[in-house]
């Protein structure tokens, strides 16, 4: 007859390890930062190939594609980033998927500062 070896039960009063250490999460948004700012490069390099220069006034709208594509990249693998709100209030998707901007009123002050209000 084979042995039964009992395994001791789990103490209640001890909580499960995380799945991933500080380090490890550090180094996963590392990798996807990563990910994040190749794929940009990619996308801004094919618009100057296309003809599109870059001038030091373009610099805002070129963070804008960077940090919209880390976005996307940081939400498909859970992870929250500050311009998914950004997509929430700028962008209406209806039933039927359609996805229409939602335009926002510009701050008309002295310094002409583009913010939304």
């Amino acid at each position: 007859m084979a042995e039964i070896i009992k395994f001791p039960k789990a103490n209640p009063n001890v909580s499960p390890m995380p799945i991933l250490t500080e380090t490890a999460q550090e180094d996963f948004r590392d990798r996807l930062d990563d990910n994040a700012e190749h794929v940009a490069a990619v996308i801004i390099k094919n618009l100057v190939d296309g003809g599109y220069e870059y001038s030091p006034s373009m610099i805002k709208d070129m963070l804008m594609i960077i940090e919209s594509t880390r976005a996307f990249i940081y939400k498909y693998h859970g992870q929250s980033h500050p311009f998914h709100q950004f997509a929430e209030a700028f962008f209406h998707v209806d039933d039927q998927h359609n996805i229409q901007f939602v335009p926002f009123k510009m701050k008309t002050s002295s310094n002409d500062d583009p913010r939304p209000e």
